[in-house]
């Protein structure tokens, strides 16, 4: 069977996205960022049919375009986000926080509607309970007796990463007032906890282990036909770089691709067009 062969597998879901964001200066703010989810097909990483979850929440401040680099003319910004353990998924794994600071280097261009190139480095610590993620009820049940506990037991063997290193880089391109294409591509390095057991004797050279490295790559065209209102066509491929056969993937079209078609209404522009005020949409990409 060809590994990069894709499947059918439909996914319908509502989301809603709470995106405060307060601008104490022109340049200085804080925000913060929750997701809502209710997928509307029979889901495969939930517990309950119909379920509705929350994402983790990040909480933020950062300051916009802090010095623009001469000569050729590049913002720079910068910002640090707090993320805390609301998932399912984080839960699981034992999550307490993570921390990741970032820059962002950004060049606008006098195109069209406007052409925006820019370029985001994101690092961070992770900090779980556990260096591995845990199982919601014991393997054996009657470890309780035990003297040394249930904890033990939870234990499913995947390693948490306890640190973490993305880069990516983005396009924009304003074509019409209600017409834009946009593109990310980028790479991710979650290095894990180490592994303390004894994993038996092996006379092949192995590769390091201890590192996950994952790609990222967003294609999308958003019309606009209402001021509030976006309708995106888009493609997306975010995989591990290497397959079961340990042969690398292709970064752009593997079976974790994915085409998809998003509503999105901008709550505060919707509000603010109702009551006649002048709220302006942020680009997707400001920090």
């Amino acid at each position: 069977m060809d590994k990069d062969l894709l499947t059918y597998n439909p996914y319908y879901a509502m989301v809603f996205s709470l995106l405060p964001r307060w601008w104490f200066t022109d340049q200085f703010f804080v925000k913060a960022n929750l997701d809502i989810t209710r997928e509307l097909t029979n889901a495969d990483d939930t517990t309950y049919r119909g379920e509705t979850v929350l994402g983790d929440l990040s909480i933020g401040l950062g300051m916009s375009r802090i010095w623009k680099i001469p000569v050729i003319e590049v913002d720079l910004s910068a910002d640090v986000n707090l993320y805390l353990p609301t998932s399912k998924a984080s839960l699981a794994r034992t999550m307490v926080m993570a921390i990741r600071p970032g820059v962002r280097l950004s060049r606008g261009f006098d195109m069209l509607q406007g052409f925006q190139l820019g370029f985001n480095l994101r690092t961070g610590p992770s900090f779980y309970r556990y260096t591995t993620a845990e199982r919601e009820t014991p393997l054996i049940s009657s470890c309780s007796v035990s003297s040394t506990g249930c904890d033990s037991y939870y234990n499913t063997g995947v390693r948490n990463p306890m640190y973490r290193f993305q880069w990516t880089a983005d396009a924009w391109l304003g074509i019409l007032p209600w017409l834009d294409l946009s593109m990310v591509y980028g790479q991710v390095i979650d290095w894990l906890y180490s592994f303390d057991g004894n994993a038996g004797t092996s006379f092949e050279p192995e590769p390091d282990s201890n590192a996950r490295f994952l790609s990222i790559f967003v294609a999308e065209v958003t019309f606009r036909p209402l001021r509030y209102l976006d309708v995106i066509a888009g493609y997306q491929t975010i995989s591990p770089q290497l397959g079961p056969d340990s042969d690398f993937y292709n970064p752009f079209y593997n079976p974790y691709s994915i085409v998809y078609i998003d509503f999105r209404i901008d709550a505060a522009v919707l509000i603010s067009t109702i009551t006649g005020g002048e709220t302006q949409r942020s680009n997707q990409y400001d920090l």
